[in-house]
């Protein structure tokens, strides 16, 4: 039995050399990355904890942009800021724990999240009015802030945004799809290199060699804990957001992605085709959220539209600019 003793020792070894070798190869990578690609914004602090925010441009009303349940933060936004930035002042920014932005105390709620944007905000002479423009997940945290701060909100850009409903109305099969492995092995699989080995991921519209992708990549496992923190929250988030059910007259633009490629995402055709007929249900019944409400769609895009049609935000965001100029 010696024998088997040794082999199992010299296994055990093994491993642990091969769990050393990637906490050392992560942290290396970790340090190597800060000092190739600096900061993309300025790090303000907002408490116990800095933001990262990026902006760009003069003029009033100030465009802020929000992203979804994404580990690029305000990568996302590069396309539609860019162009915008030329008629007025615009904001980007990375929530806490996301790329460079700290994650401090604050718990992960929609209050608490759109507070935090708030202070941020005005920390950067910031100051309202504010458009305000959100992807994804951003439509829970647009809604606690239009609640908090409604009198500094001109308008609104909602792209192809989360309904506080999907959760119950989307079929149990797509639950399954977007769970979370246990906390214990994305930890693990952070700090041994795993993640940063392994996983690549290309934006859609764009080549691998885009800043956004390199960026993205780069940073993906300092900002993997936030973005699974934030996932695990959704539910509340979308409890907390369906309280919140009016923005008054506040001109609301939604934003929805139509192409038929989104279907693809999904085990079956089946499956894509009711996702998609549900997806489009809820679309619609968030401009019941403002009684000056359009709906926008986008056939060429799946989820990314500000990366696939930008135009179409672009559009959506200068017309509410004219709209609005009158009243300021």
């Amino acid at each position: 039995m010696k024998w088997l003793k040794r082999i199992l020792l010299s296994i055990l070894g093994f491993v642990l050399c091969l769990i050393f070798i990637g906490f050392t190869y992560e942290h290396i990578s970790r340090f190597y990355i800060k000092r190739r690609i600096p900061i993309n914004g300025e790090l303000i602090n907002i408490g116990d904890h800095k933001l990262n925010i990026k902006t760009k441009g003069t003029g009033k009303p100030t465009v802020v942009f929000e992203s979804g349940l994404d580990a690029g933060g305000s990568l996302v936004w590069c396309k539609v800021q860019d162009e915008i930035s030329k008629t007025t002042s615009t904001a980007s920014y990375d929530r806490a724990g996301i790329l460079w932005s700290e994650r401090g105390n604050n718990p992960k709620t929609g209050e608490a999240m759109a507070g935090e944007l708030y202070t941020l905000l005005k920390k950067a002479n910031q100051n309202g009015p504010y458009l305000l423009v959100g992807h994804s997940l951003a439509g829970f945290i647009i809604r606690s802030f239009v609640a908090k701060y409604s009198n500094e909100v001109l308008g609104i850009v909602l792209v192809d945004v989360s309904h506080p409903e999907q959760f119950q109305r989307f079929p149990k099969e797509i639950k399954a799809l977007s769970s979370m492995p246990p906390d214990w092995i994305i930890k693990f699989s952070n700090s041994t290199g795993i993640v940063r080995l392994f996983y690549t991921r290309q934006y859609p519209n764009t080549i691998k060699t885009d800043s956004i992708n390199i960026i993205n990549n780069s940073y993906l496992p300092v900002s993997l804990a936030a973005a699974s923190e934030e996932n695990k929250n959704l539910e509340a988030l979308a409890k907390e957001a369906g309280k919140i059910t009016s923005f008054g007259n506040i001109p609301l633009v939604v934003i929805t992605g139509t192409s038929e490629s989104r279907r693809n995402e999904y085990p079956t055709k089946e499956l894509g085709l009711k996702v998609e007929k549900i997806w489009m249900e809820m679309q619609t019944e968030l401009l019941g959220l403002s009684t000056n409400s359009e709906h926008v769609l986008a056939s060429k895009s799946s989820h990314y539209v500000q990366l696939e049609q930008p135009e179409l935000i672009i559009e959506a965001i200068r017309k509410q600019l004219r709209e609005v100029v009158d009243t300021m």
